[in-house]
């Protein structure tokens, strides 16, 4: 599913805790590369014990049409079925688990700012707290 960078996430944004999408790329869609930063994979590896929103099924990457495995620690994560939130004060960047993929694999290169919240919370060790959806709200 491709959504543009730092489009906001509208089922959970809110006014005082903003929301975005990061990573959700697609083959046919265009996106910035680079090496990946030293540290970043182990980040985000970090990350893993803490996604949320969690799919019934696993999603293969659309650009290798490969399924991802990590082998942490003495167990094998699988990735394509969940998203990883870094939080940063008001704002949220909301990606896929397979980010790790595409950074490492495909050298996608995500905005300065999801590089800056991933420090901190690498840093504080923070985990996602996940609002209820906006039309939760409403009802």
């Amino acid at each position: 599913m491709y959504v543009p960078d730092l489009t906001p996430y509208a089922e959970y944004d809110r006014p005082n805790h903003r929301i975005f999408h990061v990573g959700w790329i697609e083959k046919n869609e265009p996106f910035e590369t680079e090496e990946p930063p030293e540290g970043v994979i182990e980040m985000l590896k970090r990350q893993l014990p803490f996604r949320v929103l969690r799919t019934r099924g696993w999603f293969k990457c659309r650009m290798c049409r490969r399924g991802e495995y990590l082998q942490l620690d003495e167990y094998k994560q699988t990735l394509g079925g969940a998203e990883i939130w870094i939080e940063n004060g008001q704002v949220t960047y909301a990606c896929p688990d397979m980010i790790i993929h595409y950074i490492e694999d495909h050298h996608y290169k995500p905005p300065a700012a999801f590089y800056t919240a991933l420090k901190i919370v690498d840093r504080k060790g923070r985990r996602p707290k996940v609002p209820k959806k906006n039309s939760d709200l409403t009802s």
